[in-house]
């Protein structure tokens, strides 16, 4: 599933997000929407900001090379 704006699009059978099923899936537009604002309004969900990961040297070196890091 992906919802966007209010639309709601089956990835599995319409990966190219063609037809809106919004309509016809409700419940499944209302658990998305709640699971997203949850997701930003939880204090202990790390923002863009704040999040860190760690990076093994050949992917830091490879991240390197194409330019992505100093």
């Amino acid at each position: 599933w992906k919802l966007n704006d209010g639309r709601l699009y089956n990835l599995r059978a319409d990966p190219r997000e063609g037809t809106d099923v919004a309509v016809h899936y409700p419940h499944v537009v209302k658990r998305l929407a709640t699971a997203l604002e949850a997701s930003l309004t939880d204090e202990k969900t790390p923002t863009a900001a704040t999040d860190r990961l760690e990076v093994s040297p050949e992917t830091r070196k490879r991240l390197r090379e194409l330019g992505y890091v100093d």
